[in-house]
């Protein structure tokens, strides 16, 4: 993975947003772990962290018809 492209938000203020809207921590963590075990070694840290936002997202979306 590249460091290229640096991200636009901190990766601590992703995670507690995901929280604030109802995910745990375990359930951040694993989407972290998703996303970066899934990445090309190519990706940059930028593109890892949209699909970290797309991820948790779509968590949140699951969590919230629970």
């Amino acid at each position: 993975m590249s460091a290229h492209h640096a991200p636009t938000a901190p990766l601590q203020a992703i995670f507690d947003a995901a929280k604030q809207f109802g995910l745990t921590d375990d359930e951040v963590w694993q989407a972290v772990n998703e996303c970066f075990r899934d990445a090309e070694f190519e990706s940059a840290v930028g593109d890892c962290l949209d699909e970290l936002v797309i991820a948790l997202a779509r968590r949140i979306l699951v969590a919230a018809g629970r």
